[in-house]
């Protein structure tokens, strides 16, 4: 299975967090010894935001239209232009979607 944080790990990009998170503001990204943190939430923020916005606002406008499933990963691909092409949009993607459903985008249903 390919599961981004633990490639980051594995290949030395990403160091392994000490301590617990108190809340997202405590959040620091690192790749190697440099931090990420405002690259990883500038992207988290746009593009990531807005697209995950549109494809919430899709599941309730198929839902309501009678139209049929689609996986989340189908729906970024379909409504938006997000889809993570290096190892820290890689990260973005699984703090904002896989983080959260326990899965990844495309084993979900947009109408989650």
């Amino acid at each position: 299975k390919n599961f981004p944080v633990w490639n980051l790990f594995e290949s030395g990009t990403c160091e392994k967090p000490e301590g617990q998170f108190a809340d997202y503001d405590s959040i620091l990204v690192y790749r190697g010894s440099t931090d990420v943190t405002d690259e990883f939430f500038g992207i988290f923020d746009t593009p990531y935001g807005p697209a995950n916005e549109i494809i919430t606002n899709k599941s309730l406008e198929r839902q309501a239209n009678g139209q049929p499933d689609l996986s989340a990963r189908e729906a970024f691909e379909m409504y938006t232009d997000w889809n993570p092409k290096s190892d820290i949009e890689d990260l973005v993607d699984w703090y904002g979607f896989d983080y959260s459903f326990v899965k990844p985008p495309e084993t979900v249903s947009l109408f989650f």
